[in-house]
């Protein structure tokens, strides 16, 4: 009796389809897309308390666009950052220089690491965008993106490469997300 390997192969293939579309539904449930806010404290981009820094920053949720109590594993800061002020600059990527050596070692090899760039976050470019899409426009306005570079860690892109995002608070500048 001679037996292909078609049936076989149906056999085994169906199964391993059913768990890749088990595990892409997994992954894409916990990896929402850009622009897809995951705090439900949060309003929405354009809502809520302009950069002129009009509205109450209170805690709390709603209409308002004030931040809310961040959802379990939230990235988000669990309250409204004050607005960044002048020197925002010089002051974001000063308090992540002092913050590189306690987020990244010991899997990142932070001998001469550089910043790259630093800039105000934007909701339409730049990882700026992550800021709005997770905690919304009154978390996102007063946030800015510190780029770092990690030479030693080259050719590794996702290695060489670190993203932290800073806001002014009352006890002053603090990184309260870290993208890589």
């Amino acid at each position: 009796m001679k037996v292909g390997l078609s049936p076989l192969l149906s056999l085994v293939a169906l199964p391993l389809v059913a768990l890749a579309a088990v595990a892409l539904a997994a992954c894409a449930h916990s990896n929402p897309p850009q622009g897809v806010r995951t705090n439900p404290g949060t309003a929405p981009s354009g809502t809520g308390p302009s950069a002129s820094g009009s509205g109450p920053s209170a805690s709390g949720s709603g209409p308002s666009g004030r931040v809310g109590p961040p959802t379990p594993g939230s990235p988000c800061p669990s309250q409204t950052p004050l607005e960044p002020g002048a020197g925002a600059r010089e002051a974001a990527v000063a308090a992540a220089e002092a913050a590189v050596p306690k987020r990244y070692p010991p899997h990142i090899d932070i001998t001469g690491f550089k910043v790259a760039d630093a800039y105000a976050a934007d909701p339409s470019s730049g990882y700026g965008s992550i800021a709005y899409g997770l905690c919304g426009a009154a978390v996102g306005q007063r946030t800015w993106v510190v780029e770092l570079s990690f030479p030693k860690m080259a050719p590794s892109v996702d290695l060489s490469a670190g993203q932290l995002f800073l806001s002014r608070f009352p006890d002053g500048w603090k990184v309260w997300f870290q993208y890589h």
